[in-house]
């Protein structure tokens, strides 16, 4: 028996995602994975600095609350913890990191295997 592929507008609907409710140190926000075009370019312009590919998925990644040119830049005030859960959760949305936990800032998002690590 043959299974039925599907067809082009369902399989384009499929991967584009949706949004997703977020929940962090006491707040909610709306948050959506990137597309690839967007993590391709953030790849390419942040490959070199960390903290403003954390920043910048944050806010390509953040739905609501909306925030005006202003209010991203006051977010550079903000608790660096804060912003890089959300930018972690963005991220695993997005397949730019595999770990819910890996942040870019200690290692690029990735761990080393512990079953493969060498004992301390």
């Amino acid at each position: 028996m043959t299974k039925a592929t599907i067809n082009a507008i369902d399989f384009l609907a499929a991967i584009t995602g949706g949004t997703e409710l977020f929940e962090v140190e006491g707040i909610t926000v709306e948050i959506r994975s990137l597309t690839f075009a967007e993590v391709q370019h953030m790849g390419n312009k942040y490959k070199d600095d960390n903290y403003e590919m954390t920043f910048q998925t944050v806010v390509a990644g953040l739905v609501a609350p909306k925030l005006d040119a202003a209010q991203v830049e006051q977010m550079r005030q903000s608790k660096p913890g804060l912003i890089t859960r959300i930018s972690n959760r963005v991220m695993r949305l997005s397949a730019m990191t595999e770990e819910e936990g890996a942040s870019p800032l200690a290692g690029g998002g990735s761990s080393p295997d512990p079953t493969t690590a060498a004992p301390t």
